[in-house]
C-alpha cells in the first residue's frame, strides 16, 4: 500500500542529504504552529512539546525514526540532528562555491533553467553562511 500520510514538507532522508533544507522547513512549520520554543528549551515534557516531537519525528525517514526511538523530547532529537548533519554546511560549501565559479550561462538551454539554477545555488550559499555577491 502507498504512503497515504500527506507531509507538510519533505522528511529527513536516511544519510541527511537534504538536512539544510529540512531544518528550515521544520522550523517554519514549528514556528507556524507557535511551537518553535520547543526546540529550544530545556522544559519539562508538555503537550506543546510533546505535539513539537510528534512532528518532528512524523518528518523523519524510517530510519532515523528507529534510531530515535527512545527520544521523547523535541529539544534532545533537534540537538542530536544536529550534531549529526551541521557539518554538512561545512562539507557543502567547497562544492557550492566551485560551482559558483565555474558558471556559465551557455550551460543551460534556457534562461528559466539558468534562473532556477541560480536561484538554487544562491539560497544554497547564503544557508550555508556564505555571502553571494554579484558584480
Amino acid at each position: 500500500m502507498s504512503n497515504l500520510i500527506k507531509f507538510d514538507f519533505a522528511p529527513l532522508l536516511p544519510k541527511g542529504g537534504n538536512y539544510i533544507s529540512w531544518v528550515l522547513d521544520a522550523e517554519f512549520h514549528l514556528e507556524a504552529k507557535n511551537l518553535g520554543h520547543t526546540i529550544r528549551n530545556g522544559d519539562s515534557m508538555t503537550s506543546e512539546r510533546a505535539c513539537a516531537a510528534a512532528d518532528l519525528r512524523g518528518h523523519l525517514s524510517a530510519t532515523h525514526k528507529d534510531e530515535f526511538m527512545a527520544c521523547r523530547d523535541p529539544q534532545v532529537l533537534w540537538d542530536s540532528l544536529k550534531e549529526r548533519y551541521y557539518h554538512l554546511k561545512v562539507v557543502m560549501l567547497p562544492n557550492l562555491r566551485n560551482e559558483w565559479i565555474h558558471w556559465r550561462f551557455r550551460d543551460f538551454k534556457s534562461v528559466s533553467d539558468y534562473n532556477s539554477a541560480l536561484y538554487r545555488i544562491t539560497a544554497q550559499l547564503q544557508l550555508c553562511g556564505d555571502t553571494v555577491t554579484v558584480y
